[in-house]
């Protein structure tokens, strides 16, 4: 059998393009974007209907592979020793490498990937939104140019004059993270708790209960990186999971606790007098193709029973 090209990915690894997989390292997510660049040039020497061999050391191996793949390449086989065989569906084109890009990369820096499928859930109409925790503003900015009257809450004082300068000064608020929050009971249509409740270790109860009392429906967004396809991609999704809250100054082992599985989540909207009459993940994004079903996940929750 002949291949027009092989690669040994130790080479990859030694540019600082593939993450040490034997241990689970951060290094691959912040050079994505220039992995899917490299790749693309290389897949671009390949005829249609070529073949590819590459070799992938650590394990899960389903993480470069979730890589390539999102090119028209197919993996057709895989040795124990390390070796993987690809099919070139066809020519690899610069438009392709564009659509990869914007698919894995450029809709990733923009939340849009989460914010378009919430904004089915919230429906048409102009719905009065508060956004808890919602940061500078650039997802509310989104929902305000989408129809909606969005507000925000948010307890970091940079981040709330931030979103001031996008969203005005009359739609946000600084909040000390502990009183009651400044709305009036059922003011909101709907409240957002976007990627919020698992860096709030001691007041998680306490959020939900002021976001149904506030609101009339409340939608949170989650990771759910225990939900993964296999062992590996487990170990996988929970480590980078846990380096998502390092920008943050959390501690990793103490607040991953706070990514809870489903059935805790529905308890704890239970306890707030919220039952979950919708649930859903979130697809297209890079970490979904390569980790399987690990999330991010949504839940719309009412008040009461029913819908």
């Amino acid at each position: 059998m002949t291949y027009d090209l092989i690669i040994d990915a130790g080479e990859l690894a030694a540019r600082g393009l593939v993450m040490d997989l034997s241990t689970f390292r951060w290094d691959c997510l912040g050079k994505v974007e220039e992995l899917l660049r490299l790749l693309g040039a290389i897949l671009q020497l390949l005829r249609p209907h070529g073949r590819l061999r590459l070799r992938v050391e650590g394990d899960p191996r389903e993480f470069l592979v979730a890589f390539v793949t999102a090119f028209p390449v197919n993996l057709i086989t895989e040795r124990s020793d390390g070796w993987m065989d690809f099919a070139i569906l066809e020519a690899i084109t610069s438009m392709h490498l564009e659509q990869v890009l914007h698919r894995e990369v450029y809709e990733e820096r923009s939340h849009e990937r989460y914010a378009r499928p919430l904004f089915v859930a919230l429906g048409r109409g102009g719905p009065r939104v508060l956004d808890v925790g919602g940061g500078n503003g650039h997802m509310a900015e989104w929902w305000s140019q989408h129809g909606c009257e969005v507000h925000l809450l948010e307890v970091d004082a940079a981040l709330a004059q931030s979103a001031k300068e996008r969203l005005g000064q009359d739609r946000v608020a600084f909040h000390d993270g502990v009183s009651p929050w400044p709305y009036e009971d059922s003011s909101f249509d709907t409240c957002l708790l976007l990627f919020v409740l698992h860096h709030i270790a001691d007041s998680v109860e306490t959020t939900l209960s002021e976001a149904a009392r506030v609101a009339k429906r409340v939608l949170v967004l989650e990771d759910q990186p225990r939900s993964a396809k296999s062992k590996g991609l487990l170990n996988l999704a929970v480590q980078v999971t846990a380096q998502h809250f390092r920008p943050f100054g959390q501690d990793p082992q103490v607040y991953m606790r706070n990514i809870r599985p489903d059935a805790a989540w529905r308890q704890l909207f239970a306890g707030a007098g919220l039952q979950c009459v919708q649930q859903a993940d979130v697809v297209g994004a890079w970490n979904r193709q390569a980790f399987g079903s690990h999330g991010p996940r949504w839940f719309l929750t009412n008040l009461g029973k029913g819908p």
